[in-house]
């Protein structure tokens, strides 16, 4: 049970500083306003949608198949809908 939720934590951790590392555009490792706005809301950046896909499939668990199918279907009806 704990060592479970050491994993889940150690994930969260590792899914924020891949958020960090993307929004970080300067790669001083210190975040200006408008790379914390991205960092803190990685959906008004365009290029965290790569991330926010993969983070919703990973949590879903799905094979590649799966992955395909949803990646499509979210580039066509989530992002579609932002243009």
């Amino acid at each position: 049970m704990i060592q479970s939720l050491i994993l889940l934590v150690q994930q969260e951790l590792l899914k924020i500083r891949l958020r960090w590392t993307e929004a970080d555009s300067e790669n001083d490792y210190e975040l200006n306003f408008d790379e914390f706005l991205a960092f803190r809301h990685p959906e008004i950046a365009a290029r965290s949608y790569q991330y926010i896909v993969d983070d919703i499939i990973s949590h879903m668990g799905l094979s590649f198949s799966s992955f395909q199918n949803s990646y499509f279907y979210l580039q066509y009806f989530v992002f579609r809908s932002k243009r």
